[in-house]
């Protein structure tokens, strides 16, 4: 498994997001896949920039892996950082037979992240705020 420490910041969200693109490329993983899975990361991981640490500097721990299955390529990949505990798994959904204007603000991400990936889970350890998500990147 590869895994990067980094600062929680915008910055360092686009370093990795750049360097986790080229890995996709580089095990042939679809274009939609790659786009889909790159809103659902960058969704996660500019939620922990924003609000994990508060005024304080944190850091993200991003870990992931390919494995080759029958049907192809998947991809599993953990966030992690040490800010205040929240499982964001748990806010209600929003109501998106709503307009716009008539929804409350906030939770369409997550919404949007859990369906472009397909399986995520969190889950609190040593700590540590953790989410993974697995999704099938190449047919």
């Amino acid at each position: 498994m590869r895994e990067w420490t980094i600062p929680a910041t915008k910055e360092a969200v686009a370093a990795v997001m750049h360097s986790l693109e080229r890995e996709m490329e580089a095990n042939e993983c679809s274009e939609k896949k790659r786009r889909q899975l790159n809103i659902a990361l960058e969704e996660l991981m500019v939620n922990i920039v924003n609000y994990a640490y508060g005024e304080e500097h944190g850091i993200i721990r991003i870990s992931y892996e390919f494995w080759k299955t029958e049907g192809g390529v998947c991809l599993k990949l953990i966030c992690a950082d040490h800010g205040k505990s929240y499982n964001p798994l748990k806010k209600k959904e929003p109501d998106v037979s709503l307009l716009a204007e008539k929804r409350k603000a906030g939770g369409l991400g997550i919404f949007m992240m859990k369906k472009l990936v397909d399986s995520i889970e969190y889950e609190r350890v040593g700590g540590e705020n953790q989410i993974t998500i697995i999704k099938q990147m190449r047919s």
